[in-house]
């Protein structure tokens, strides 16, 4: 399904067209949108506290400190007027009405809605073009779309945001369809509203094709992350100040392991644990997403780039990497046991109070948590020790949080004005959904936007989590989960693995 927009002409799943002064415009249902989602997010996350923070304008309309520092960063971007260029960017979703980046075609008295329809203003009268969009439902079929453009040398696109996974940007990266991010002029791909730790880890050979930042509203549902039920905390007198934890840098698997442990317990007696009827230290969803979450959490690099950024290498035999795997297995011990093709509903344990501990991505806490009774903590997922330099929150890929650039756009039209969208995201719709989402709707509490802070800017994202070279993290994950042989399997794969990471560096170009 293709939908072609007008100056920020919104299409959701779901809505009715009606007309104004004449024009036939879609409304959309906002119990279906997914920004509307993330203000129920940002409502849950923040029932945490009692400070109030800062709102971005006081009730006098004065400027205040982020709109100073918005004039300030845009500034520093320059001047620029494109006469009236169209710039189009291409929305290929597979899930539009829970992830959608296209701004609305008037406000609509929806917080988040309502900073997409000003920034696409603020871009049209202060760089002089026109912001259209087109929104494909499917992902693959809307990157064909983009395919097909550059085939034909067109310029239609000029930026594109979908997903990696699935078929999607992370093969077109392969295929000479998109362009190398790092030869853009104006892109600052290691600043805070991009992903500095995606810039470090997706850099191969001087290119890069995809990364994500503020730029997408969806980057603030992907980030994995750990949830912390307070009834449990509270039933066993765990007083702990975890907000501390996390800024002193002492989060650690150590301190997480010990918080877990006795919590499994038999509610009905019968002599098993099972999800319909008893209690667990922690639970975890049951695929590859939930192995590589943890193992990078810890530290562990998926592939490794060369010092030259020319090769790339994956080793996960190596005596550090084993001894973190043997932990997570541990954690594990803790958790429903789970075989590939069981379904269980770990947030449902965790609504009914009968898990102390689940990890997740962010999304959970505006879909499945959003009437949940007990308060709970959001915070990022814990280190391997107090050494590791930082938390790292491994993200998502098959949402569509990813943002491209094809081949044909013209690349000072297609650089700075993506710049330009990335900047005015980080400084005006992020404060939105941690201050006046919170201030609004929720008890406040600045030490939980801190969390969602650290957890928005350690997104991290590898090679191997993308590609799967000569499925090693196939074998990570049955070992953690069903027990099959490890260094083995490893061993055996090895030569696979060699030949499909050349294969990826030759196409890599």
């Amino acid at each position: 399904m293709t939908k072609h927009f007008p100056r920020r002409y919104n299409y959701s799943v779901t809505g009715h067209f009606i007309k104004r002064k004449g024009k036939l415009r879609y409304e959309p249902n906002k119990k279906a949108a997914s920004l509307t989602l993330i203000a129920a997010l940002l409502t849950t996350m923040s029932c945490m506290g009692q400070s109030d923070p800062q709102t971005p304008s006081d009730s006098s309309g004065a400027p205040t400190e982020t709109e100073a520092e918005t004039q300030s960063i845009i500034e520093k971007l320059g001047s620029k007027d494109f006469g009236g260029q169209t710039f189009t960017i291409l929305d290929a979703v597979d899930h539009p009405d829970i992830q959608s980046n296209v701004a609305p075609d008037t406000q609509t008295g929806d917080i988040i809605y309502d900073s997409l329809y000003k920034r696409d203003l603020f871009l049209e009268d202060n760089y002089g073009i026109d912001v259209r969009y087109v929104q494909v439902q499917n992902a693959v079929n809307g990157l064909n779309q983009l395919k097909n453009s550059v085939l034909a040398g067109d310029n239609e696109f000029q930026l594109c945001t979908s997903s990696i996974l699935g078929g999607a940007l992370g093969n077109f990266a392969t295929q000479n369809i998109l362009a190398n991010l790092l030869e853009l002029p104006h892109l600052e791909l290691d600043q805070k509203w991009w992903s500095p730790l995606m810039y470090e880890s997706m850099r191969l050979n001087n290119k890069m094709y995809y990364t994500t930042g503020d730029i997408s509203p969806i980057m603030y549902q992907i980030p994995a992350c750990m949830y912390l039920n307070k009834t449990l905390l509270e039933k066993y007198s765990i007083d702990l100040d975890f907000y501390s934890l996390v800024n002193e840098g002492k989060w650690t698997v150590d301190v997480f392991d010990e918080l877990i442990k006795d919590k499994r317990v038999d509610l009905n007696g019968d002599g098993k644990w099972t999800e319909a009827d008893d209690q667990f230290g922690f639970v975890s969803f049951y695929s590859d997403l939930s192995a590589n979450t943890w193992l990078t959490a810890l530290g562990v690099n998926l592939s490794q780039l060369s010092d030259d950024r020319k090769s790339l290498s994956v080793n996960l035999n190596t005596e550090k990497t084993l001894d973190i795997i043997e932990r997570i297995r541990s954690i594990y011990g803790e958790k429903v046991a789970a075989k590939q093709g069981d379904v269980i509903d770990v947030t449902q344990l965790f609504i009914e109070d009968r898990t102390l501990a689940c990890n997740h991505f962010v999304e959970i806490a505006m879909i499945e948590l959003r009437d949940m009774n007990s308060d709970f903590y959001v915070l990022p997922m814990p280190k391997y020790n107090e050494q590791q330099t930082d938390y790292r929150s491994f993200v998502n890929a098959w949402a569509s949080a990813f943002i491209a650039v094809p081949t044909t756009a013209d690349p000072e039209l297609s650089g700075f004005i993506t710049e330009a969208m990335a900047r005015y995201s980080y400084l005006n719709i992020r404060p939105q959904v941690y201050d006046l989402v919170c201030k609004q709707k929720a008890i406040r509490d600045e030490e939980s936007a801190q969390m969602l802070d650290i957890i928005f800017e350690t997104t991290y994202l590898d090679f191997n989590a993308i590609y799967n070279f000569g499925g090693t993290l196939d074998t990570v994950r049955l070992y953690l989960l069903d027990k099959a042989q490890l260094v083995s399997s490893m061993a055996a794969a090895e030569t696979k693995v060699e030949a499909e990471i050349d294969k990826l560096i030759e196409a890599w170009q």
